[in-house]
């Protein structure tokens, strides 16, 4: 019961759809990857011997950059297919096999478990999954390895904090880049030929056409990098300052606040104190408007767009300038991304450490409640005209709303532990949107969960078990969906509701025509 506008077999829904064989859909990044070479050959090596390797390491340390490098290399050796599954965003377990599939190509799975869907397609292929920021899902940990007991040639790349502790897991520790030696040379040379350097270097360039290391800045670009212990997104925040400041001067304003900034918190370790104190620093930095629309930001999940983070502000924090001007702030310090710079609306993207020092810094906020609820309003507004199955929107309307639904996911859990009711009516709205772009399992999950939630007495509930129907119909649930849609007839007879009453029939109808005998 999926399909475009207009209407296609029930044949033709069931059919799964293929995953496409192309490999090679890995992300671009903007930056040059720089240094790492022993790094590479090692995790490669790792790569080559076991079917699961894990790069672990602290935030900002590099580990997402190197597994792209890595895979990208690795790429030849898999000829049908290298996948990478960005996880930061998910924050449910049970979302990982979804999101895995939809990292392959695949649907959710159509009458029977999605295990066995994946499996099936995997298989003896020769697959590379990068399965990016897994620390805060380890639970899933159960499924991955489930996944590659059911398959021969399956390898996994994983990035995580923390391993994921399964059985032949190989863990790789990303070290942070080096630094030039205590009480070494600082010549121009010696300072060159070190990684961290030349990765501070590379990322002034980017913002100061020319900069290069010379005598007057490596001996300050040296104690910059080892004050900030070698990590790579630290080194990239201190160099986002060189428009503003010369090296010898960035080195002195590190040296003045993060030996404040780092003090506390011995249960951390160095490097992740020092880290967070480079952010820290970078905010500190900042405009009062930028602060605070940082903070404003975390609250998005899976990108920003400008016409969403504009609403939100309007709707819940007063500025104090232009959004534009905050944001592009933001951009200059590192501290955002412009993710699309082609797109006709402007989108932004922020790094998980990011999100997590500025989720900090909202909590702290007054007001913090009406941002995340003006954030939750925005996308059930995007969602309140949405076509409901037998029809959905158009092929631009399903992009736009796969585009956002981290953002939807958001907003649904919010609601659901502020408001179940206005949870209920977005879910019922993303119908269509889940039903065409397979996202039963997650769609069906999410409606139940609801309809324990809310009070008989709301109509919606009507609709959510209309909903629930038709996605576990897509599944081949048909009893499932019978026993939903009887439900769902007799509350809509009992309150007089034709249009709903009218809904489920033709609804019941259909999965007549393909199960009589319900």
């Amino acid at each position: 019961m999926t399909g475009a506008s207009g209407g296609e077999s029930a044949a033709a829904h069931a059919a799964v759809r293929c995953a496409r064989d192309a490999p090679g859909r890995l992300p671009r990044p903007r930056t040059s990857f720089v240094g790492r070479e022993n790094e590479l050959a090692q995790a490669r090596y790792l790569l080559d011997h076991n079917r699961l390797l894990t790069l672990t390491g602290p935030g900002g340390c590099g580990k997402t950059r190197l597994s792209i490098a890595l895979a990208a290399r690795a790429m030849n050796d898999f000829p049908t297919g290298v996948h990478f599954v960005p996880l930061a965003a998910i924050r449910d377990p049970s979302l990982v096999p979804v999101s895995i599939a939809q990292g392959i190509g695949l649907q959710d799975a159509r009458g029977g478990p999605l295990l066995e869907h994946l499996s099936g397609y995997v298989g003896d292929r020769k697959l590379l999954l990068v399965l990016d920021n897994f620390e805060h899902l380890l639970s899933a940990g159960e499924f991955v390895q489930e996944l590659l007991a059911g398959s021969t040639q399956l390898r996994i790349l994983v990035t995580s904090r923390s391993p994921l502790h399964l059985s032949g897991e190989q863990e790789f520790p990303v070290p942070a880049l080096g630094v030039p030696e205590p009480g070494g040379a600082r010549s121009v040379t010696a300072v060159a030929a070190c990684e961290s350097a030349r990765l501070f270097a590379a990322r002034a360039a980017a913002l100061v056409p020319g900069f290069t290391i010379d005598g007057q800045n490596a001996g300050a670009i040296a104690g910059i990098v080892t004050r900030l212990d070698g990590l790579p997104l630290a080194i990239e925040l201190a160099a986002a300052r060189v428009k503003l400041l010369p090296p010898e001067a960035i080195l002195a304003r590190l040296e003045d606040s993060l030996g404040l900034l780092v003090s506390g918190g011995t249960d951390v370790p160095d490097r992740q104190r020092n880290l967070r104190a480079t952010i820290a620093w970078s905010y500190d930095l900042l405009s009062e408007g930028a602060r605070r629309l940082l903070a404003a930001a975390s609250v998005f999940r899976g990108g920003i767009s400008l016409d969403s983070i504009e609403a939100v502000c309007a709707k819940a924090l007063d500025l104090g300038v232009p959004v534009l001007d905050a944001l592009q702030e933001l951009v200059d310090h590192s501290l955002l991304r412009l993710a699309a710079p082609s797109a006709p609306v402007p989108r932004y993207a922020m790094l998980e450490t990011v999100r997590e020092f500025a989720a900090g810094r909202l909590s702290t906020m007054p007001g913090a409640a009406a941002i995340r609820a003006a954030h939750a309003a925005q996308f059930l507004g995007l969602a309140e005209d949405l076509a409901r199955p037998p029809c959905w929107p158009a092929r631009e309307g399903l992009d736009l709303l796969e585009l956002e639904h981290d953002n939807f996911r958001a907003a649904l859990d919010w609601y659901r532990q502020e408001d179940p009711a206005a949870s209920l009516r977005l879910a019922n709205r993303l119908t269509a949107f889940w039903s065409a772009r397979g996202h039963f399992s997650e769609g069906r999950r999410r409606l139940g969960e609801l309809l324990e939630l809310v009070p008989d007495d709301d109509l919606e509930r009507v609709d959510a078990m209309n909903g629930a129907a038709w996605l576990a119909t897509d599944q081949g649930d048909f009893a499932a969906a019978g026993a939903l849609l009887e439900r769902s007839i007799a509350r809509a007879r009992a309150t007089r509701d034709a249009a709903r009453e009218g809904t489920a029939l033709f609804y019941r109808c259909a999965c007549r025509e393909s199960h009589p005998w319900l």
